[in-house]
């Protein structure tokens, strides 16, 4: 039986105030899932792209420099709008073993009545995770992202799995969260979130953005959402 591990990460917030600044219009739960046995491998494979990236002045509209040449992972987390330099990026990432099992959900689309507070919003997540990711991978293990990412669902869905998936004597309880310190793992699904909301969020899509959905297309398990009527492909690239 083939061990993978999930790194997860998430994009959005709670609030269905769209007139707030800052108001998210989707929630993206992406799960970046590896098998075990090349979890070493990929985590070489990416400190060999990073550190064969150069740093250009040019391509960083941003003011954000690239990386520090004494901490190359830091590429990951300082991209932000550098939508050339992503794409170069993603061009030598996409080569790697992993996949990309995410949930995206169009915020505009849900009920202001049925989730005006957002224990209600996050319980709806924790359920839509559960079966979305367990249905297609029952012995996933899973791996939270790092503490100053500040995450606010994957934290209560560690909590909500804990809680449902217990072990007895029919279930070894395989689905579930495990101790892990994820280094450029971790940052290299946070880097592909982060790309996956650059190609869904209201704020942030441009025509570019869309050759991001496109050029991960081929490492995308599923995408699935929680309103039967919302596409997500046909949102990035209508």
């Amino acid at each position: 039986m083939v061990d993978y591990w999930a790194f997860l990460e998430e994009s959005g917030n709670s609030t269905l105030n769209f007139d707030r600044k800052g108001t998210s219009s989707h929630f993206i739960i992406n799960a970046m899932v590896i098998d075990s046995k090349v979890v070493e491998e990929v985590e070489t494979k990416i400190e060999e792209v990073l550190k064969a990236t150069q740093y250009n002045e040019e391509v960083t509209p941003n003011q954000v420099p690239l990386f520090d040449k004494q901490r190359p992972q830091e590429l990951l987390t300082s991209m932000a709008n550098n939508h050339e330099a992503r794409i170069h990026l993603l061009q030598k990432l996409i080569e790697l073993p992993f996949l990309l099992h995410y949930i995206v959900i169009d915020k505009r689309q849900l009920s202001k009545d049925d989730f005006r507070h957002w224990v209600r919003f996050y319980k709806m997540l924790n359920t839509v995770a559960d079966d979305t990711f367990f249905t297609q991978f029952p012995q996933l293990k899973l791996v939270a992202p790092p503490n100053d990412r500040q995450s606010k669902f994957v934290p209560k869905f560690a909590r909500y799995i804990k809680g449902r998936h217990t072990p007895d004597l029919f279930s070894d309880a395989h689905f579930r969260f495990v101790p892990k310190t994820a280094g450029l793992l971790s940052q290299l699904a946070f880097f592909l979130t982060e790309t996956l909301a650059y190609s869904y969020e209201d704020r942030l899509k441009t025509e570019i953005t869309k050759l991001f959905v496109q050029m991960l297309k081929p490492k995308i398990i599923q995408s699935f959402s929680y309103t039967p009527d919302y596409n997500p492909f046909s949102d990035v690239f209508s």
